[in-house]
């Protein structure tokens, strides 16, 4: 038996990757979301798809509770950083911009 979706549980997995609860309910929620409807199954999943499609996520990995949250995979992008930078910080700064294009 698989595990309901829940937005307590999606939020914390979105600010695992950098996205914080207000930004999402900010501007990646649809309008007519209401605290009210964290409670509905059918709603929450409505909402995560609408989630992904918004900031550019991996669907798969928003809709299943125990996967880590991803992107979706564009070519490779080429960044101009200081030698020991972490690439692993710039991962959110690329969703985001692919999501532009």
């Amino acid at each position: 038996m698989s595990k309901t979706l829940e937005m307590p549980t999606l939020y914390k997995r979105l600010y695992a990757i950098g996205l914080p609860a207000r930004f999402i309910q900010e501007k990646a929620l649809p309008e007519w979301w209401d605290e009210s409807l964290e409670k509905d199954p059918v709603a929450v999943l409505e909402a995560a798809g609408r989630i992904a499609k918004r900031l550019g996520l991996n669907m798969a990995s928003v809709l299943d509770p125990d996967a880590p949250i991803t992107f979706k995979q564009f070519s490779s992008p080429k960044f101009k950083k200081m030698q020991k930078s972490n690439e692993n910080r710039l991962i959110v700064a690329q969703g985001l911009a692919a999501r532009v294009v």
